[in-house]
């Protein structure tokens, strides 16, 4: 996360509706798009659907006579026993990673009084502008550790025990992109008009989105995407307005 001031662009919170161009195969504009952020009712509608279909890819994935199990569970006759540590280790960075966002962090710097004198300003900089470098540092130096810790832990386990994580891994997975798609798909659907007031929806049903052929589907789902405000912006609104 980064606290210069400079680059924090607090527009993005008023930015709630937008219009843009539909472009077809042929890069012809097809049709102008309406959207606006959707309220708290139809984010909730969105996350019910979002585990819905998670749900639904979960049974799926279980499922050993599934198109989906057969084509994306290896057999655990295709699996070393000595590639299982570092498979279940592999499919655990993510999760590492996120407790090192929420765990390893590092004082803002405070800044100076109003009467520093320029030496005082300038170091004061030359701390915000290492800031975010050393914050990174020792969140890879705690992923690292604790990468190397789980591997160790690991390899008190049997293969088989190893293999049943590993399946669980890349069900969760899967499951998660699922989650994340359908979510994003569904706000999409929510905040996408064919108005400018946004009192017509521009999809009468959510498969009419889904169902678009990937290249269209995307520009839709980008341009809803753009209306957000992220986490790490809001973040560094707050150090901006302490």
């Amino acid at each position: 996360m980064s606290v210069e001031k400079n680059d924090v662009d607090i527009s993005r919170l008023f930015s709630w509706g937008t219009v843009f161009e539909l472009v077809g195969p042929d890069d012809e504009v097809e049709s102008l798009v309406y959207m606006r952020l959707v309220g708290d009712e139809d984010l909730n509608r969105s996350r019910v659907y979002a585990l819905r279909k998670s749900a639904e890819t979960r049974r799926k994935m279980k499922d050993e006579t599934s198109d989906e199990y057969l084509a994306f569970i290896p057999s655990r006759d295709d699996l070393e026993d000595k590639s299982l540590v570092d498979l279940v280790a592999l499919f655990s960075t993510r999760e590492v990673t996120r407790k090192a966002v929420r765990t390893v962090a590092l004082p803002v710097p405070k800044h100076p009084d109003e009467d520093a004198s320029l030496e005082e300003m300038e170091k004061y900089q030359a701390l915000i502008d290492n800031h975010s470098i050393e914050i990174e540092a020792k969140r890879l130096e705690y992923i690292t550790n604790a990468i190397d810790e789980l591997k160790v832990e690991l390899t008190k386990h049997s293969p088989d025990e190893l293999y049943k994580s590993y399946v669980s891994s890349i069900i969760n997975e899967f499951c998660e992109q699922t989650s994340m798609q359908s979510f994003r798909e569904s706000t999409t659907f929510y905040g996408t008009y064919a108005d400018s007031k946004f009192t017509k929806r521009y999809f009468d049903t959510m498969d009419k989105l889904t169902n678009l052929p990937p290249d269209i589907k995307s520009q839709f789902i980008s341009a809803y995407q753009s209306l957000e405000v992220s986490g790490e912006e809001l973040k560094k609104l707050r150090e901006v307005t302490r």
